[in-house]
């Protein structure tokens, strides 16, 4: 299954909305609700091959790990963890040229630009607290920002 293409997508899409509805009517917690419906479109999205699989948690440990050194430590000194931040993205697209592909999979542009978003705030003082793995989860890989085509801000989870 790809993004916009065929009816399952559409499909489960629409079941999705429409918990999703029934979940913000009843007011229930809307933050784990965001968190599987991520999850499970991700395991949709990139299930089809365990490289895929790797590559993408792999990535995700590496930027969470960029983003909790980022609140650790002075905004003066995050350059080098932006630079980091894009290191994957380079590396993807210097071997975009060969046949080994390292580090393709679907939508690594998009998060790495996530990710260095919150050093940037983190760096203007937006953020304050820590953002927990689950929030920074809900932010990376919310599929429906696709679908919804609007800019999230991490203080909206």
């Amino acid at each position: 299954m790809n993004y916009f293409e065929g009816n399952e997508f559409f499909l489960l899409l629409f079941v999705v909305l429409l918990i999703g509805f029934v979940v913000n009517f009843f007011e229930k917690r809307k933050d784990y609700y965001i968190l599987v419906l991520s999850l499970l479109f991700a395991g949709v999205i990139y299930g089809k091959s365990r490289a895929m699989i790797v590559y993408l948690l792999a990535f995700v440990i590496y930027q969470y790990f960029l983003v909790f050194l980022a609140q650790s430590i002075e905004a003066k000194r995050l350059k080098p963890l932006v630079f980091l931040s894009i290191l994957p993205l380079v590396i993807n697209k210097v071997f975009a040229l060969t046949s080994l592909h390292l580090l393709a999979f679907i939508g690594i542009s998009y998060m790495s630009f996530k990710t260095i978003q919150i050093m940037l705030e983190i760096s203007d003082g937006l953020i304050k607290e820590k953002i927990s793995i689950k929030d920074y989860l809900q932010f990376l890989l919310f599929s429906l920002q696709l679908v919804l085509v609007r800019l999230i801000g991490v203080g909206d989870f």
